[in-house]
């Protein structure tokens, strides 16, 4: 039984941050489908060295000799910042690809995942090789359970990320490939010599959230709210459901025992 013949699309280049914070780097999809299974691709390293961030906020905190702010700790609020900054804005975007074997509906969640932007499949090659790649909806728990219990079919590919997987539905009948687009952790930095992925621009809060961890270590409390303002200016507010619960999402007050209308809150 031969492999469908699979139609690759590029997907756009970049797109603005929703945090705010410059243009998310985005990495263009291989014309030819899938040329390396399974690797990660991403906007590669660049911007400052872990050497000359620290230097940054040496130079700013007036503690060249490092008696009482060690390099072991800018690196790891630099590190803290990374993170924040590259979930906040989406701004490190990376791609992968490769095959799902007939009969699986599981893919194992890529290297530094967080959230996933886009994932296609080409189930319809079964029947028409000519179409393109689909896009995959994600679902919340009970729709999933729903179509996979009752074996119906849904109008497209479904999916949720359940464990360390990503679980689609239907299984595919004959292997298929699959793109994903999906915001990654930011490469961390350990060796004076190391860059991350997260766009430069973004480097330089980064270096102000390395700063304002210095001051609260000094206890200057007022000079950290200041740099902490700084640093949170024209971010999102962080949202650590998304992660793990894709799709629409609403929390609403339910009444609870004692919620009647003669009831008195002590």
């Amino acid at each position: 039984m031969a492999d469908p013949i699979v139609i690759g699309v590029q997907p756009p280049a970049s797109s603005p941050s929703p945090g705010g914070g410059g243009t998310q780097t985005t990495t263009q999809a291989p014309s030819t489908p899938c040329p390396n299974p399974g690797v990660p691709v991403g906007p590669g390293s660049q911007g400052y060295q872990l050497s000359d961030m620290i230097s940054r906020v040496r130079s700013i905190m007036r503690d060249d000799a490092g008696i009482f702010i060690t390099n072991q700790d800018i690196t790891a609020w630099l590190n803290e910042g990374l993170l924040d900054l590259a979930w906040r804005t989406r701004s490190v975007q990376l791609y992968i690809c490769g095959t799902i074997p007939a009969g699986t509906w599981q893919v194992t969640l890529p290297p530094r995942f967080q959230e996933v932007s886009l994932m296609r499949t080409q189930l319809s090659a079964q029947t028409d090789p000519s179409q393109p790649f689909q896009p995959v909806t994600f679902v919340d728990d009970d729709a999933w359970e729903n179509w996979q219990v009752q074996q119906g079919s849904p109008p497209n590919v479904i999916a949720r990320i359940f464990g360390p997987n990503i679980e689609i539905y239907p299984a595919p009948l004959l292997p298929t490939v699959y793109d994903l687009k999906y915001v990654g952790q930011p490469l961390a930095l350990a060796g004076p010599g190391d860059q991350t992925d997260l766009p430069q621009e973004l480097q330089l809060k980064v270096i102000r959230y390395a700063m304002a961890m210095g001051m609260l270590k000094s206890q200057q409390y007022i000079a950290y709210e200041m740099a902490m303002q700084e640093y949170n200016e024209g971010l999102a507010p962080v949202n650590p459901q998304a992660r793990t619960m894709p799709g629409p999402l609403q929390i609403a007050l339910v009444a609870g025992p004692f919620d009647t209308p003669d009831a008195t809150h002590i």
